[in-house]
């Protein structure tokens, strides 16, 4: 978990992960604002890490992430699908290449009625330093400013987005790097929602795991933020995670002709009250190489208490 080197990195700088704001228009004083704001929120998260993800790379450099569908967006419009607590801290990590590492974190908070506001902060992990502003560095957080709200759409159909750039890093990089920006948010920000669903699914795995307290003594002596307790979330469960790496291996890697996942898709449940309730997407089986099918355990999932 890297939540509180982030903290750290924001508010003290010499501590903790080098975040870097790569916006040569931006003054540093309102770089500096946007660190300690989003330290201050930071502070406040639910905080929850999650692993196993079915997260691929197209080939390409780019990373394909896991997103609503359309009926889905529907159902976060309605309010059905809400964060588990008022901000959250989602943070996932995804391999790139050897050596190379990136980690995704968002910081989410619940909007009045429907609707998150998300704020995004990625750190790189390198196998070699880089030059980064004349620093050889190996780890480093990236903090663009953006905060994207993301609203039911006017005519009630999906969602729509509020890209807010303040200090114009995002669309800079984009027309720098020639991506496109539009595409980039939309994949991040579905991406949150796709997450805050998983989050219910009884299929996904959920571990607490207390704050250490002895280190925590430490750090408040040095006058340093606790690290906060926190949520382990396996949206594949850790014991279909390893036999699907056992089976690649058996198999030389050889798993194309059986399916690897199944999700059961996210439906609406109406009951004869008149609630209504989001059933998410299960992952119902798993087939092995020799055809053998791996059921996942059902997991009761209570988030009703902080991490």
């Amino acid at each position: 978990m890297i939540h509180h080197k982030l903290i750290d990195g924001l508010r003290y700088r010499e501590d903790g992960i080098p975040v870097i704001c790569l916006s040569p228009n931006a003054p540093r004083s309102a770089i500096e604002a946007t660190a300690e704001d989003f330290a201050r929120r930071m502070e406040k998260a639910a905080v929850f890490v999650f692993e196993n993800l079915p997260v691929a790379l197209d080939g390409e450099g780019s990373i394909d992430l896991p997103g609503l569908e359309a009926e889905e967006q529907e159902m976060f419009a309605e309010g059905l699908i809400p964060l588990p607590f008022e901000t959250c801290w989602f943070e996932t990590s995804v391999t790139i290449a050897p050596g190379h590492r990136e980690i995704f974190g968002f910081l989410v908070e619940q909007l009045p009625g429907s609707g998150i506001c998300v704020r995004a902060l990625r750190t790189m992990q390198h196998a070699q330093a880089i030059d980064i502003d004349g620093h050889l560095v190996r780890e480093y957080g990236d903090l663009t400013g953006e905060v994207w709200l993301v609203l039911p759409a006017t005519d009630g159909k999906g969602l729509t987005i509020d890209t807010r750039d303040p200090l114009n890093v995002g669309r800079t990089r984009a027309e720098l790097t020639g991506s496109d920006y539009a595409r980039r948010v939309s994949g991040e920000t579905g991406f949150v929602g796709w997450l805050t669903l998983m989050l219910s699914s009884r299929s996904t795995q959920v571990d607490r795991v207390p704050a250490p307290d002895k280190l925590n003594k430490q750090r408040i002596k040095r006058g340093r933020v606790p690290i906060a307790p926190h949520t382990m979330v396996s949206i594949i469960p850790r014991d279909v995670a390893a036999r699907m790496r056992a089976d690649r291996e058996d198999a030389q890697g050889q798993l194309r002709s059986s399916p690897r996942l199944h999700w059961r898709r996210s439906h609406r449940r109406t009951y004869a009250s008149g609630k209504t309730l989001v059933i998410p997407r299960l992952l119902i089986g798993y087939r092995n190489h020799a055809g053998a099918e791996i059921a996942p355990a059902q997991y009761r999932i209570d988030l009703s208490e902080p991490a």
